[in-house]
Formats: structure tokens, C-alpha cells, sequence
């Protein structure tokens, strides 16, 4: 590495040898033992009032349904041995019935007695600090002393994205730049404070938000397969993937779950089992993931990483001196190439303009607002010819850009530059770009020209001018092929997976045939807890008349128990009106107004409001799921408007086009599934109570 021991060039203030000391070490995870199931009955056992749990847990409640599930679940892990897989088990366990025991009770033993890893994948970051933080810790100490298990074996821990992890590379360059952003002098204090203590090296210890997140991305490990000190012992997403290596257990969200399966398995540790919590959002995050993006800045971000590496080489080697009898060779392939990028940029914004323009013709109402849905017949548009046209010069200029990019990559090898650390880090750096063009040019082309019958197209209209877009018109195929039939075992679950009295819905989501179903309600006794409120009179939701009876509905209600209310919308601007109306009437009294995305992120708003619940709590999609607020704090909850789908939104458009009757068939059961998740934040323990508006 660049940095060495307490002597680091450029000035750094990283002392790597304490760090080295401060990284968690722990061996590989080794071969799996020879097979040894899980039985039902002993995880049952487990959970009973007589268990071990009910005597190492404070405040443990015995849950039938909880026994059910993990007997389930024990089932599953242990009916197949390593080299054959199962149908998946599908579990609805409701509100209250502890779900994330009963599957990590069995996990936990299944994957110590066999010393296998399981993975367990969630959707929100709530859900992953309780698993990491609380239960797996009080389940471990509530098992010690448990005849067959050997707590001192078991190694657990959560892996994330490269993006969420410093690179050290990265931020020594932020330190030695000649000058700075705002935002980056603000994070550079922070950092190196920060540095000093850190054994993970993981932003979420730092709580990065805001235009510091700007700053972030230059400093973190996003660019890990470009980065030449990728392979050093105080890197730190290598360190965290060594250690995730070790895990018997291993926590991830469900996009680095879906990266995984995109890139062939070699961004999470090899692993047989697999549990996916909040399972009733693996499709829309599939979508996303097996999507793509590409905004109008694409081009430009490529161009100014190439010139910035440019002027690094040359900045730290002397090439004349390295290389005297090829210099002029080389010089010249690297300012030729160079001189390409102004005019592959020139062609990009050529095509650019044109796919703007022809947005505002084509629908100048829609044109600022919602995203545009591209088929065969727009693409039978004579305009649409234009836009072929530009779209082919581009990709003509960028395949002459990867020729010259290979010329220079050969003639790097040829000459053995890669001894030199900055030619090797350039070397990388060309070899990540060479990738990035090629998805560039792959992406726009099937936008444009060759479009796959299976992909939904759309033009995005943001701050950034046009994007173009394009997502599967169905994940399930991909997941089951690629994903589920890969693992001796997967268990999906969710408190939200039954619509009409089955799983029909989310089988048809993920692709799933055969599997083993179990549906588990909910222990609270809701008629007793929760009085369910309609306010009579309502006007038409698309009338007029409507914002100010929600306004002044939600004022009301307000009075009544002085905020502890969570209002959830359905738009961003629905929350920003009623925010406004609130604080004006509000304005002498003690309660506050918190809003999503004027007052702080989710995460914050809600601590503020268990610090302070005289508050109104105004959210939108992140506040309907996830969010264990605790009925201590809330005692009213409101539901704005059902949450259907936008009807224009391009994916939701195409899918529903598969049904005969997309209505009931697929806008209503997506809605009703979000609704009971609404309706989740109110009641999270037994002696909870609260209305729901």
C-alpha cells in the first residue's frame, strides 16, 4: 500500500499499524462437519415456558405461533443435506409473534452443530441493527449452557456494499488535493477523528447524511475492483469481507443479496441457506437491482475520472525516464485518447437534447413530472429515427474509445509499468473504465435500438435533465433460476404476504412453483387494542375539497392527544402541504411537526419523536414499513390514502398489462399488502393500544 506503518507519505495522519491491530481477525469458516439436522422438537423445546430462552431472556412470552414458525423453519434447514436443494418454506408471521427468533433460534444452532453459514438478508437498515444488536446477543446468551452448543464457536456479523466502507486510497487523495468542496472540509475532521477509533471503517458510525453523502462517495470503497490496494491487510471492506468469510451467520440487505446473484456469487462468502426477511419487498428491490439507470451525467463522470487519472500518472512517475525508448509511443496513445472524450461528450449531449426535446413534444404536461414509458410504438415514431441516429454516432465514438483503451492496457503489460504503483493503479482504473463504457453502451443501445421484449424502457425526467431507464418486466424467473433453486434451503418471510387467504400474489412475484407454506396471525388481540376510525363526509380524494379536510381532519385529531400521531402519504408534496398548514396552526402550542424530507432522515425523525411525543410525525413510503416507533410514543395512526401504485409508472403499467384483470389482480393485492404494513406501526406489543384513522 501507498501507506505504510508510521511513516506514510503525503502527509497522511493514518497510523496503520494500530489500525492493523484494531481489525477484527477471525479464520475462514472451514469445511462443513458431517450432517447433523436441527429437530423441531428441540427448538420448541427451546421456546417453551420451561425453555432456555424463557430463562435467559428478560420479559420472554411464551408464542405458539413463534414455535410453529421455528419448528418450520428447523424443518427446513435440516430436511436436505448440502448437495440437493428443497422448496422454499414461505412463512406470514403477523405483528407480535417474534419472527426474527423464531428463524435465527434454528439458524444459529443448524449452522454451529454443521459449521455451514447461513445468509440472512432484510430490507431495511431498522431490521438489520435489531438482528445484529439485540436479538442475535440476547439469543446467545440465553443458549450458554445449552448441552450441544458451543457459543465460543459461533461467529456472526453483517456485510454491506463497498460504498458504505472508507478506502483508504481514496481519502489519502482528499487529504493531499490542493483544495476542497465545503462539504468535503466539513467530513474531513470528522474522518480523522473517526479514523483514530474504528475497527470497521463503516459509515454508519460516522451518521454521514445530507450533502455530506456528496463528499462520501469520492472517499469511499465504491471503486474497490479499480483501487491497486485492494489486496492490502488495512483495507477496509477486504478486512470486513475476510471477516464475513469467518460467519456462521451473516446479515445483508436485499440489494447486496440481489448484487450477489448479478456478478455470479463473488460479493458475498459462499453459502447453502439462505432465510430473506421482509420478504414482501424482494420484487420491487429486484427490479431495481436487475435495472438500470443511465442519466445524463454518465458520460461526463466517465471522462473525468479518465483525465483525473491521467494527471496522477503523470503527476507521481516520470514517463520519459521509465520508459525512454517508448515514451513518445505511449504519450501518444494516452493524448490521443484524450482527445476523444470532448467529442464522445460533444455526441453524448447531442443525444441528450434530442431525447429532451422529444419528451416535451411528445408529453409537455408530463415532461416535469412523471417518468415517460418508451415501447415499439414510440420507437415507430419518425422523431425516434433522429434519436437512433445520434445514438449510433455515440457508440461508434465509444467502441473507438474501449479499441484505444485495450491498445494502452496491452501496451501497460507489455512493458511491465505495473511494477510502478501508479501505473498499476492507472492500469486498474482503465480496466473499471473499459467496463463501465462497455455497460454504458450495452444500456443505451437496447434502450434505443434493440430492446429486449422482456425489459420495460422509460425516460426519467430529473434534475439532471433525461435519464434512460430500463427494468425487468418480471424478476421471478431470474430469482428462482439463479437464486432460490442455487440453495439446499430458503425461507422467505414477512408479517405481509397473504392476499385472499394465500400466497398466491408474491409466489407469482418470485417465481415460485412449489413450496411449503405456513401463515401465522398475529398474537394481539386487535379488536381490544385498536378502535378503527372513518371520518365521515369525506370529499373525493381528487376533488378540491379534499386537502383542506384532510388538513383541518388531522388539526383535530392533533388536539386529541396533543401529537403523538404518525400521518402516513402516499406523494412528497402532500407531506410538504400539510406540514406547512400544520405549523401555521399549530404555531402556539407546544406540539411539533416532523417531516420527511424537510426535517431530517427517517431514522432521526423518529428518535426526535420518541424524545418528543408531543409531535406529528409526517412520512412516506419509508415510515410504512420498518419503523418501531413503540405505542409508548404513538397513539394515533392515519392513513392518508390507500396506497395503490401510481397508475402512470412505467413498470407498473407493463406488468399490469399480464393480467386479465389487473385491477383485482395486481394493483389491489400490492395495495392491500401496504396497507397492513401501515397498519403494522401502530400495535408492536401485547398491551399496546391506539386508533387507526
Amino acid at each position: 500500500m501507498s501507506m505504510n506503518g508510521h511513516n506514510n507519505p503525503r502527509g497522511s495522519r493514518v497510523d496503520l499499524a494500530d489500525l492493523e491491530r484494531r481489525l477484527r481477525r477471525r479464520p475462514a469458516l472451514g469445511e462443513p462437519l458431517a450432517f447433523t439436522p436441527i429437530s423441531p422438537e428441540e427448538v420448541r423445546g427451546l421456546l417453551s415456558s420451561e425453555g432456555a430462552l424463557a430463562k435467559g431472556i428478560p420479559n420472554f412470552e411464551l408464542r405458539k405461533e413463534q414455535m410453529a414458525m421455528a419448528g418450520a423453519v428447523a424443518d427446513i434447514l435440516s430436511s436436505k443435506d448440502e448437495s440437493s436443494g428443497s422448496a422454499p418454506l414461505i412463512v406470514e408471521a403477523g405483528t407480535g409473534v417474534g419472527k426474527s427468533i423464531a428463524y435465527l433460534l434454528p439458524a444459529i444452532l443448524f449452522a454451529v452443530r454443521n459449521n455451514v453459514r447461513v445468509v440472512i438478508a432484510t430490507h431495511t437498515i431498522y431490521l438489520q441493527a435489531q438482528l445484529i444488536s439485540k436479538d442475535i446477543p440476547n439469543l446467545l446468551a440465553a443458549l450458554e449452557g445449552v448441552d450441544g452448543f458451543d457459543g465460543s464457536k459461533f461467529v456472526y456479523g453483517q456485510l454491506k456494499g463497498r460504498g458504505n466502507y472508507l478506502c483508504l486510497n481514496r481519502w489519502q487523495q482528499i487529504l493531499d488535493a490542493t483544495s476542497r468542496t465545503l462539504e468535503e472540509n466539513t467530513m474531513v475532521p470528522r474522518v480523522r477523528d473517526w479514523l483514530r477509533t474504528t475497527n470497521s471503517g463503516d459509515k454508519s458510525e460516522l451518521d454521514i447524511s445530507g450533502e455530506e453523502l456528496v463528499a462520501w462517495e469520492k472517499v469511499s470503497a465504491s471503486n474497490f475492483g479499480a483501487c491497486p490496494n485492494a489486496s492490502e491487510s488495512t483495507c477496509f471492506y477486504r478486512s470486513a469481507r475476510e471477516y464475513a468469510n469467518a460467519c456462521h451467520l451473516l446479515v445483508v440487505n436485499h440489494a447486496l443479496l440481489l448484487s450477489d446473484v448479478l456478478v455470479g456469487g463473488t460479493l458475498i462468502p459462499s453459502y447453502d441457506h439462505l432465510i430473506i426477511d421482509e420478504a414482501h419487498q424482494l420484487e420491487e428491490e429486484a427490479t431495481k437491482q436487475f435495472g438500470f439507470r443511465t442519466p445524463s451525467s454518465a458520460v461526463d463522470e466517465v471522462s473525468q475520472a479518465f483525465q483525473a487519472s491521467v494527471s496522477e500518472l503523470r503527476a507521481q512517475i516520470d514517463l520519459a525516464e521509465l520508459i525512454p525508448g517508448h515514451f513518445n509511443e505511449f504519450n501518444e496513445k494516452l493524448s490521443y485518447l484524450q482527445s476523444q472524450f470532448p467529442e464522445i461528450q460533444r455526441s453524448w449531449v447531442t443525444l441528450i437534447e434530442k431525447l429532451s426535446s422529444f419528451l416535451k413534444r411528445v408529453d409537455p404536461e408530463r415532461f416535469t413530472n412523471d417518468d415517460y414509458r418508451v415501447t415499439d410504438s414510440v420507437r415507430h415514431q419518425p422523431e425516434w429515427d433522429n434519436i437512433e441516429i445520434s445514438g449510433q454516432a455515440f457508440d461508434g465514438l465509444a467502441v473507438s474509445a474501449e479499441v484505444q483503451i485495450t491498445a494502452i492496457l496491452t501496451f501497460i503489460d507489455q512493458m511491465s509499468l505495473t511494477r510502478v504503483t501508479a501505473s498499476s493503479e492507472f492500469e486498474k482504473t482503465l480496466q473499471d473504465l473499459l467496463s463501465r463504457i462497455g455497460k454504458l453502451r450495452a444500456d443505451v443501445n437496447s434502450f434505443i435500438s434493440h430492446p429486449d421484449s422482456m425489459t420495460v424502457y422509460w425516460l426519467g425526467q430529473g434534475s439532471d435533465m433525461v435519464s434512460m431507464n430500463g427494468a425487468p418486466l418480471e424478476v421471478g424467473t431470474h430469482l428462482m433460476e439463479n437464486l432460490f433453486s442455487m440453495k439446499s434451503s430458503v425461507t422467505l418471510t414477512s408479517a405481509t404476504l397473504v392476499v385472499r387467504d394465500g400466497f398466491t400474489h408474491v409466489k407469482q412475484q418470485l417465481g415460485i412453483e412449489d413450496s411449503v407454506d405456513l401463515w401465522l396471525g398475529s398474537p394481539f388481540e386487535y379488536k381490544r387494542s385498536v378502535l378503527l376510525c372513518l371520518p365521515e363526509g369525506i370529499p373525493d380524494p381528487a376533488s378540491q375539497q379534499f386537502p383542506n379536510f384532510l388538513n383541518e381532519t388531522i388539526l383535530e385529531l392533533a388536539r386529541v392527544k396533543d401529537g403523538r400521531m404518525l400521518v402516513l402519504f402516499t406523494s412528497h408534496r402532500a407531506v410538504r402541504d400539510v406540514a406547512r398548514f400544520l405549523r401555521n396552526a399549530l404555531s402556539d402550542t407546544h406540539v411539533k411537526i416532523l417531516a420527511q424530507g424537510e426535517d431530517g432522515e427517517p431514522y432521526q425523525l423518529v428518535e426526535r419523536f420518541q424524545k418528543y411525543p408531543n409531535s406529528i410525525l409526517l412520512g412516506t413510503a419509508s415510515f410504512w414499513e420498518g419503523m418501531d416507533i413503540g405505542a409508548d410514543f404513538l397513539k394515533i395512526l392515519v392513513v392518508t390514502r390507500m396506497p395503490f401504485s401510481v397508475p402512470t409508472n412505467p413498470v407498473f403499467q407493463a406488468r399490469s398489462e399480464l393480467f386479465d384483470q389487473p385491477f383485482f389482480q395486481y394493483a389491489l393485492p400490492q395495495a392491500i399488502l401496504r396497507l397492513r404494513q401501515g397498519f403494522g406501526r401502530l400495535i408492536r406489543k401485547q398491551e399496546d393500544t391506539g386508533a387507526v384513522v
